[in-house]
């Protein structure tokens, strides 16, 4: 697979002579095909337009629509960009050069696994994409969008959530022996219940293979004796000559296969050698063949001669040999008298009780209603049943038949944690058919529901995975350190979220007034652990895990409640109490050290458990002592939190050359959309705390929520002229975000007005441009209403230009700039 990083594109249409081919690009620099092929057209999302694609040297390639789907809304969670141009061999194989120079050829089924790495999919969604693109029959193709709508998802699910349910009811007997005693009834009651559901998986899997098969084919065989007339039967059903029809028999001495659509269903169908005693080799070869693939068919059509004298004899002869030789069974058997050219319906004749269909290919008589039974008895044994999903895989069936054996060593006589352990194993082999993870994905869904941080999700699911918990992964204990380090690595790159940049630009505060902070904080708890008579080394351990508090879960607080960083010192009393509740709690490496001086005998083990007891308690409470933190700051604060210079600086040390667009409404929204498609960086600045957090959401390179933080976003944009389009109603927003700008000259500042009233006031406030709304409105109409009445495209130009001269002549050194 290509890296998830990586923009990937592939030809989605067949490579060859067509009206049209459809190309996709998908990752989070998909655009960047908007500049490399040179369109300059505004692209809005989920529009066809209509673009000129040109290479690099400027060389018109082809015209043809591109439509953009951006993440998350689309079919891989992520920005796609869809060209679809004509169908030419050498247009494509432009197009597709054009694109390995800036991404990556994708690898067959690369966007599928892409939207079920972003949970778009299920793993049986993902299937049933695959069984609709290689369906070739109707039936086929409404059995895989069966699959693709959730079918089989929502039933495996349906089963999982009653083995979790039973399970939770299981646990609270573990959790809390003491308190809660499991009487003999309810365990009756839950034996019930596994039973029921174990059968209703049972019921499932006795479905005949009716999945499997329709998708890959039912095999119908024609058998019978030499010289019967399986071949002519044969060249009739798969229309078309494929095997030899001769007076000889034993002509067919292979199996000839053809793929035939009966009804909408793919039927593989089979001729194979006459059936009868031979000493040739090469016969007795293909008969044994024959006898194998028959043994396999899922239908047969057994043939016998025709003969309106001596019909019972030989009927009866041939079937005497076919039970011999054949061993037919009638319920998967079609009984067909070849020949039959002197019959003039198709009535069935009854032979010994047995239904014969009369048949003539050389008349035609007689075959419509074979095709009629033969379909009867497919839909009889492999039907359309709307109601029942379908298992369509020998993956899930593998992944039921593991669940019902967990299952059946259930048993009320087992130890409870055994009857828990059952029932946990049995529910994760049911989840393997979608693709479920297990305990991560219980626990993160959990977290988010309740609104606490997903950072802890992932911190209950490491330590129940880990051997201190319950120990879901079964390894050596050499590998457990490594599997906890894992986590809390991972933990870290989650909650971090810092590029190496701003790490260098923050060396002075990350690695000394953070290590300062770690070295005295570990000063005091060693001091007070040598008070009450801990010995030096438990005291340095002591103070060592928790001098540490926890990186991921403060930043990723700090960032969902959408706060900025302030000062070091110098905090007032109430806000002082909000950063030291913050940052109470331990850390994850507290953990391993902890566990390590256990080991190493450094701490007693009871007072190791306390401590990581303690350390994970805090954790936990994050949340909760920054929301009391937050009300006992607003509650007692007189004064609002201001950033000082230092922090802001430290905080923008990677945004340089950047367009600051100050107001996030539908004109800031299209002003960002037209600077993301040049590849152009902009902060947002926006005083409505909703639209931030759409914003953050929303993943806009930065967003802002006061003025003062605008006012050193400025400042850092002094090595480049920049620009700061203001775009807010409000015109007190215009006018003190205009007094900040003003400050900074190196900044160009565009500013949008409803009419031509105050311009001069905004003038004098330091607007490099003004944009007055309603009169570049009626320019625009007048323009397009000109244009549609005959004017040339030049004429309307200079009229445009013409009146806005009028306009804006009372606006000094701004007229001048106003253009198209």
């Amino acid at each position: 697979m290509t890296n998830r990083d990586e923009t990937i594109f592939a030809l989605s249409t067949v490579f060859g002579k067509s009206g049209v081919a459809v190309i996709r690009i998908s990752g989070n620099h998909a655009l960047k095909a908007l500049s490399h092929f040179h369109i300059k057209k505004d692209i809005k999302p989920r529009f066809a337009t209509l673009v000129d694609l040109y290479d690099d040297s400027g060389q018109l390639i082809d015209n043809g629509i591109i439509i953009y789907f951006p993440a998350p809304s689309s079919f891989t969670g992520e920005d796609i960009i869809e060209l679809q141009v004509h169908g030419s061999k050498a247009v494509i194989k432009i197009i597709l050069e054009e694109l390995s120079k800036i991404f990556v050829m994708a690898k067959p089924g690369e966007f599928s696994l892409r939207a079920f790495l972003n949970c778009k999919l299920d793993l049986t969604q993902t299937e049933g994409i695959a069984d609709l693109i290689n369906s070739e029959t109707k039936m086929q193709a409404k059995q895989a969008i069966r699959q693709m709508s959730g079918e089989l998802e929502k039933l495996s699910n349906s089963w999982r959530k009653k083995l979790i349910t039973i399970q939770s009811k299981i646990e609270v007997y573990i959790d809390f022996p003491e308190d809660v005693t499991i009487e003999k009834n309810e365990l009756e009651k839950i034996n019930n219940e596994v039973q029921a559901l174990m059968q209703s998986i049972q019921d499932h899997l006795n479905d005949n293979r009716r999945g499997e098969r329709l998708r890959e084919g039912l095999h119908i065989v024609i058998t019978g004796k030499p010289n019967v007339g399986k071949s002519a039967l044969f060249n009739f059903l798969a229309k078309r000559d494929i095997a030899i029809v001769s007076e000889y028999a034993g002509t067919t001495r292979d199996v000839l296969e053809a793929h035939i659509d009966i009804g909408g269903y793919p039927i593989i169908l089979s001729d194979t050698a006459g059936i009868r005693e031979s000493s040739d080799p090469i016969e007795s070869e293909g008969i044994s063949r024959a006898r194998k693939k028959s043994c396999e068919a899922d239908l047969k059509i057994e043939l016998f001669p025709y003969s309106s004298t001596v019909i019972k004899t030989e009927v009866q002869k041939c079937i005497s040999i076919s039970t011999t030789l054949m061993k037919p069974s009638q319920g998967n058997t079609i009984y067909v008298l070849s020949k039959a050219d002197d019959i003039s319906n198709d009535h069935y004749i009854k032979i010994d009780g047995i239904d014969f269909l009369p048949i003539s290919i050389l008349k035609g008589t007689g075959t419509e209603r074979l095709i009629s039974v033969i379909k009867e008895k497919v839909e009889e044994k492999f039907g359309y049943d709307k109601d029942t999903p379908v298992i369509t895989r020998q993956r899930h069936r593998n992944c039921m038949k593991k669940a019902i054996e967990h299952l059946q060593r259930f048993s009320i006589d087992n130890p409870i944690e055994l009857i828990s352990e059952d029932l946990r194993l049995a529910a994760s082999e049911l989840g393997m058919i979608t693709g479920i993870i297990n305990v991560e994905e219980i626990l993160i869904i959990a977290f988010w529901k309740m609104n606490i941080s997903p950072v802890l999700g992932y911190f209950v699911a490491g330590a129940l995975i880990g051997s201190h918990g319950l120990n879901l992964i079964h390894s050596a204990k050499a590998m457990d350190n490594f599997a906890e380090f894992g986590v809390v690595f991972l933990l870290f790159i989650i909650g971090l979220e810092l590029t190496f940049e701003r790490l260098i630009a923050m060396r002075i505060h990350v690695f000394g007034f953070g290590s300062l902070q770690v070295i005295v904080t570990m000063v005091a708890i060693w001091c007070i652990a040598l008070a009450f008579g801990v010995n030096t080394n438990m005291a340095a351990v002591i103070g060592g895990g928790l001098a540490l508090s926890s990186t991921a879960i403060v930043l990723q607080v700090l960032q969902e409640k959408v706060l900025k960083q302030a000062k070091f010192f110098g905090f007032k009393s109430a806000l002082a109490i909000q950063a030291g509740l913050l940052l109470a709690q331990g850390g994850e490496f507290a953990f391993i050290l902890f566990r390590l001086a256990d080991e190493l005998d450094v701490l007693p083990s009871e007072i190791a458990q306390v401590l990581m007891m303690l350390t994970t308690v805090t954790m936990a409470f994050t949340p909760l002592l920054s929301g009391l933190g937050e009300w006992i700051a607003n509650s007692f604060s007189t004064e609002k939190v201001i950033l000082d210079d230092e922090a802001v600086e430290t905080d923008t040390q990677d945004l340089y050359n950047h367009v600051i667009v100050a107001g996030f409404g539908r004109v800031g929204y299209m002003v960002t959309k037209m600077l993301t498609a040049e590849h152009l960086s902009y902060v947002v600045v926006d005083i409505q705390s909703k639209i931030v957090k759409e914003g953050k959401n929303d993943s806009f390179l930065y967003i802002l929520e006061t003025l003062q933080d605008m006012k050193f976003k400025i400042s850092r944009n002094r090595k480049s002229p920049g620009s700061c389009d203001l775009n807010k109603e409000r015109s007190d927003y215009k006018k003190d975000n205009l007094s900040s700008c003003s400050k900074f000259p190196h900044v160009s500042i565009i500013i949008r007005l409803p009419d031509l009233s105050n311009v001069e006031i905004y003038r004098d406030l330091g607007a490099s441009k003004i944009i007055p709304e309603t009169s570049e409105m009626g320019l625009q109409l007048g323009g397009a209403a000109l244009s549609l009445s005959g004017i040339s495209e030049s004429g309307v130009a200079s009229l445009k230009n013409r009146f806005r001269k009028g306009n804006y002549s009372m606006i000094k050194d701004i007229s001048s700039d106003m253009d198209e």
